[in-house]
């Protein structure tokens, strides 16, 4: 009987761990889908920029058939543009490291020092009239060195509340 009752205590054991490993890897999926989702929501509405400016709808075939499998007109790009909500918050204080940079477009992605790994990068817009003036200005050099920079910039909020991309006016080295 005691030998009975370790070998269940055992079992037990591991199947707790499986659960325990399992629950993670399903939260990791979601998480993954959800951003997956955006992007395609995202990539819907700029696939459908064309309508109402060049044409009037967009239709897709499959290879040898003559009636279209999916219509997209201006009544449909209207009901996806009203699902993206976004909302431009007040200046606020960030800290974050950037990843990449367009010295021309004046764009980069950020990855913010709070945020955990599996957070994705956010986009940003540098507003700050010193990116333009000075050859070596804390964008760059942060940048170049890797090294963490504190941020004034407004955000743009999805309709969840998320935090989009940032319109940066003002940075300092942390």
């Amino acid at each position: 009987m005691e030998h009975l009752a370790k070998a269940l205590e055992q079992t037990l054991s591991q199947n707790k761990e499986l659960m325990e490993n399992s629950q993670k890897i399903s939260e990791s999926l979601l998480k993954t889908i959800e951003k997956m989702s955006d992007g395609l929501t995202k990539a819907s509405i700029e696939a459908m920029s064309p309508i109402g400016r060049s044409c009037g709808k967009i239709s897709l075939f499959k290879p040898g058939e003559s009636q279209p499998f999916v219509t997209a007109d201006k009544e449909l790009k209207s009901y996806l543009v009203s699902q993206e909500t976004p909302s431009i918050e007040e200046s606020g204080t960030y800290t974050g490291t950037i990843t990449e940079l367009d010295k021309i477009a004046g764009t980069c992605k950020i990855s913010l020092l709070d945020d955990d790994d599996d957070s994705p990068r956010t986009a940003a817009e540098i507003l700050d009239p010193s990116f333009r003036l000075e050859k070596n200005n804390i964008y760059i050099v942060a940048f170049s060195s890797d090294s963490p920079i504190s941020f004034t910039a407004k955000s743009q909020l999805d309709k969840d509340g998320n935090i989009v991309k940032f319109f940066i006016s003002d940075a300092k080295p942390v």
